[in-house]
Order: C-alpha cells, then structure tokens, then sequence
C-alpha cells in the first residue's frame, strides 16, 4: 500500500487482517500515517472507526507511531460521538504516557463516562487506565477518583468491568507516597 486510497480499499472490509496489513503499511511509509490519522477522526464512516482500530492496533503493538498524535487524539475523543472511534482512542490512551495536568477536560469527560449508565462498558474499562494516569501523575487527585469509581461501581454493567473498578480501587488505596 502506497496511498491512502490504497488504505481505504483494504479498509472497506472490517477485519483484523485488514487492520494489520494497513498498520504494516504504515509503518513501513510513515506518510501514510498522517492520512490515515485524519481519517480515522473523520465522520466517514465505517471507514473511520477501523482507521481509528488501525491506530489503537500500532498503540497494542507499541508502536511509536501513535505516540506523537497523543493530544490530538485526547482532542479528538472528546468531540467524536461515534462509539467505535470513542473505544478505539480509550485503548489507545490507556497505552500512552501522556501528562495529565495538561488535559483537566479529558479527566471531566472521563469521569463523566464513567458515571453514565447508558455508556459501552469497554469504554468505561479503559476510562478506568485513563483515570489511573491522572491519580498516579497527580496524587491530589487520587482521593476524589477514588471516590467517583466508588459512585460508578455499583452501576458497572459486566463482572470483568467490576473486577476492574476492585482491582482500580485496591490499587490506589495502596498506593505510598
């Protein structure tokens, strides 16, 4: 693949191999990767949402592709509605290392996700790495997440997504300063 329609055509079907073969393609011409990134925050759908796997894909391999498009992907999951886009960059976040105190509007988004019922559980597990991030980078912080995870665990919607606000919650009423 050497364009980004060449991208779009193996994109049209929805498949990990395809998935895979793009995010090669990518990384073997790092061009490709800037048009891929815009169309995976577009709204052309289904295109977008498995462009945006294609980057989650690179952030599971830990690609350092995907590291330099961390605050336009914070930008972007706070505006795309689209609920694969919105996992696709959760699981990407929970992969990267980006400073907290840079984005207090993704820490109020993600605790809004974490408090609605009417949200995709595996949105809400990778909320959970999100807000980690913030109570570790910003220990002030680590009292009131407690506290929302506490709100949001009855609420949660699978025994995995339980398992992971315990497991949330164990951690950081453990952690030393």
């Amino acid at each position: 693949m050497k364009t980004i329609q060449d991208v779009e055509s193996n994109l049209q079907v929805s498949s990990k191999k395809a998935v895979i073969s793009v995010a090669q393609a990518v990384e073997a011409n790092i061009l490709l990767a800037e048009e891929l990134f815009e169309l995976a925050i577009s709204n052309r759908q289904p295109l977008a949402w498995r462009a945006a796997w294609t980057f989650s894909y690179l952030a599971d391999c830990n690609s350092p592709i995907f590291e330099r498009y961390i605050p336009r992907i914070i930008n972007a999951l706070l505006h795309i509605s689209h609920h694969g886009q919105r996992g696709c960059f959760y699981r990407m976040l929970s992969h990267s290392k980006f400073k907290a105190e840079e984005y207090s509007e993704l820490l109020d988004f993600s605790i809004d996700i974490l408090l609605k019922p009417t949200i995709r559980a595996s949105h809400k597990f990778y909320c959970l790495d999100v807000l980690e991030k913030f109570a570790v980078q910003i220990p002030e912080l680590r009292g009131e997440l407690i506290m929302v995870v506490e709100a949001a665990l009855p609420n949660f919607e699978t025994e995995t997504l339980k398992r992971k606000g315990n497991s949330w919650l164990s951690k950081m009423t453990n952690i030393r300063p």
